[in-house]
């Protein structure tokens, strides 16, 4: 599990998860437990976290809307995966707007699957938050993929 190869006396700057292979469904990562312990052990010290998650079978969205605020150092948030729900994209863009936060880029690249209208959704979210972000200096990249 997490505590495998990381534990709260190592000081950890940058988090980065990249997997290209599809994990079995019956044998989940916990993402979420991995994303909680990150907010545990590292709130005071974290400043990027990048989860490229190509085939991804779990959904982390929820969890990664609340670290936009629980890591209060975070300058680059990276993620490029399935997203269940786009309404939290939306609220990470929300959040981003009218919070004074230290993060400078805001990385999101969903996986286009079923959803017809994803790919509008997202440029709709990116044109209703780019110019007040970048008034923040905060710089976001929504954009969709298809595997």
């Amino acid at each position: 599990m997490v505590r495998a190869f990381i534990s709260p006396s190592i000081p950890v700057h940058q988090f980065a998860l990249f997997s290209g292979i599809q994990l079995e469904q019956k044998r989940p990562w916990d993402m979420d437990v991995t994303f909680r312990v990150l907010e545990k052990w590292y709130s005071d010290r974290l400043e990027v976290v990048l989860v490229h998650l190509y085939r991804n079978n779990e959904f982390f969205d929820r969890v990664l809307v609340k670290l936009l605020t629980a890591l209060p150092r975070l300058t680059c948030l990276e993620l490029i995966g399935i997203i269940r729900d786009v309404d939290n994209v939306e609220k990470m863009c929300e959040i981003l707007s009218r919070e004074s936060l230290k993060l400078e880029k805001l990385r999101v690249c969903v996986q286009d699957g079923s959803n017809e209208g994803l790919k509008q959704k997202i440029e709709n979210i990116q044109n209703l938050y780019m110019e007040k972000l970048l008034n923040k200096g905060v710089e976001i990249d929504l954009t969709t993929y298809k595997l």
